[in-house]
């Protein structure tokens, strides 16, 4: 998953002389998936048609894809709420306003809501959390709403 969410383009990704990732931005430990053989077939398609990658270069490329393609589908909505009439009052004698423009277009955030909250929330865990199994000291969790 690239921080910013953004669609790989592997045709440029794979045509590149260096390669995407380096060896170092690898998780400590494998993971082992079994793939359904439609998609096992389609793999190894991938892999022929471009020798000069890797199997773990072709897969990641997959993923990366599938992934920004599912985070794009994510929802989530960033709620406002109206300004209370109390908080008015408080922003009036605080700043000086007019109490009725400040109840007229004032606005509170409540927040980003939605699955793409939790995902994310959730994603920027387990990054810290496979960082850490790496040794990096303080990781900064990288994904972004």
């Amino acid at each position: 998953m690239e921080p910013k969410m953004n669609k790989p383009n592997l045709y440029q990704e794979w045509s590149a002389v260096e390669p995407p990732y380096k060896d170092s931005d690898l998780a400590k430990k494998t993971f082992s998936y079994r793939f359904p053989v439609h998609i096992a077939a389609r793999l190894a398609a991938i892999e022929e048609m471009f020798p000069n990658k890797t199997r773990t270069e072709v897969i990641l490329g997959i993923l990366k894809l599938g992934l920004a393609q599912f985070e794009e589908s994510l929802p989530y909505t960033d709620k406002n709420r109206p300004v209370t009439e109390d908080e008015a009052h408080w922003l009036a004698e605080e700043f000086g306003e007019n109490v009725n423009n400040i109840l007229a277009s004032a606005n509170v955030s409540e927040g980003k809501h939605g699955p793409r909250v939790e995902y994310v929330k959730k994603a920027n865990a387990k990054f810290v959390e496979l960082e850490k199994e790496r040794d990096v000291k303080n990781p900064t969790p990288p994904f972004k709403i």
